[in-house]
């Protein structure tokens, strides 16, 4: 159950800040200090993987070994990908 709440937390974050408004003046203030940095923000999948390692290590949602938090990247990365299709998705159909 920790591992789906983590991943929803992860997702949730991801979603906020290379979307949402409230992060507007982060992303262009980023856009205007770094193209490169600016492009892994607005990307779910790059960003998913950077949230996904460092809230790992403050939530620990599983205690394999020490490359946890690599693994957990991976993971929230390819989860934000896919949530991030499904929902451009449905948007098209709409």
């Amino acid at each position: 159950m920790l591992l789906f709440i983590y991943i929803l937390i992860t997702y949730g974050l991801t979603n906020i800040v290379a979307k949402e408004n409230i992060f507007k003046f982060f992303r262009l203030f980023i856009q205007k200090h770094s193209k490169f940095i600016y492009k892994m923000i607005k990307c779910p999948t790059c960003l998913g993987f950077w949230v996904g390692l460092i809230l790992f290590l403050f939530i620990k949602p599983f205690d394999l070994t020490i490359l946890d938090p690599i693994l957990a990247g991976f993971l929230t990365s390819g989860v934000c990908n896919i949530i991030e299709s499904l929902k451009n998705n449905f948007e098209l159909d709409e």
